[in-house]
């Protein structure tokens, strides 16, 4: 009897090693594949809340969690949690009110990489609409395409991007389309300034009722193909998607006390998913090398 006992216990003392012989990486897989699972069972959880937990709501939890951590950094200026929060309440009322929004309503992004894109972005969600976040280098047909196929019925532009706005305007007018630049005055007749009005807004948080109706397959996004077989297709991005989008951090493995570094645009799906999304999951700060990014564009077409 005791033998048999001793002789399972040895077993059970070197299985360990006889795994690792055969196979070196197993109980890496192992962490990893327990590590998918788990997050998985985290979602389904999320799920099952009333009303359903977007990663808005885990940002909101972020902003009291670690308030003071920066969460955006951007060359030589640094946003916390809180005040990317506090920023996204201001331009929510600001687009609720100037823009004359309504949950389920789109939103089309024609911006650079700047923190503004982020907390402009989040200021939707907490007004339950959603964004389209238009290729800062498509003109013409094809980003008038993007912009009326999101059924967007507001557009905001980077007054530098002012010549691609001005080749559309005319179909955006027949449309009722509100146009806005992210500035603080505008030149041009029938284009608002925004940046001005989102200054002058409360930062007091907004209530949840404003998002009442999401769901996990409400379009949170569309982030669009590059248009090399035709006109670029828009993606539409479920708020389920976006959760899911965070487990590739978590696989990774990656801690809250990690920085993201990306020099992507922030319309592209691996920058915002996968990087501003999942920096949010783990309460992570991203950094974004924006400011090189024409240089090393420029770098690459010489």
């Amino acid at each position: 009897m005791y033998t048999l006992l001793y002789t399972a216990l040895a077993g059970l003392l070197f299985f360990p090693l006889l795994v690792s012989s055969v196979w070196p990486y197993a109980f890496q897989d192992l962490c990893f594949f327990l590590g998918i699972f788990f997050f998985g069972a985290k979602l389904k959880r999320r799920e099952r809340k009333i009303p359903y937990f977007t990663i808005l709501d885990r940002f909101l939890e972020q902003s009291q969690k670690v308030p003071d951590k920066p969460f955006l950094l951007f060359k030589d200026e640094v946003y916390s949690y809180s005040e990317v929060d506090r920023r996204s309440n201001k331009a929510a009322r600001a687009l609720l009110r100037y823009g004359q929004l309504k949950q389920g309503d789109c939103v089309a992004l024609l911006l650079s990489n700047e923190p503004a894109f982020v907390w402009i972005w989040l200021g939707l969600a907490k007004l339950g609409c959603s964004a389209a976040f238009l290729n800062t280098n498509i003109r013409s047909k094809s980003l008038l395409h993007c912009f009326q196929c999101s059924g967007a019925t507001v557009l905001i532009a980077d007054p530098g991007l002012n010549a691609a706005v001005q080749e559309i305007m005319p179909s955006l007018q027949k449309e009722n389309v509100k146009i806005f630049y992210l500035s603080r005055e505008s030149t041009t007749n029938g284009i608002e300034s925004l940046s001005d009005k989102i200054e002058t807004c409360s930062d007091e948080p907004i209530s949840e009722s404003f998002r009442s109706n999401v769901k996990p397959k409400t379009p949170g996004m569309y982030i669009y193909t590059s248009g090399t077989t035709g006109l670029p297709k828009a993606a539409v991005i479920t708020y389920r998607r976006l959760s899911l989008a965070c487990g590739l951090f978590e696989a990774s493995g990656v801690t809250s006390e990690d920085i993201v570094y990306t020099p992507l645009p922030l319309y592209h799906s691996a920058a915002l998913m996968i990087g501003i999304h999942g920096c949010i999951d783990k309460g992570m700060t991203f950094q974004n090398f924006s400011a090189y990014f024409k240089f090393i564009d420029l770098c690459h077409l010489g």
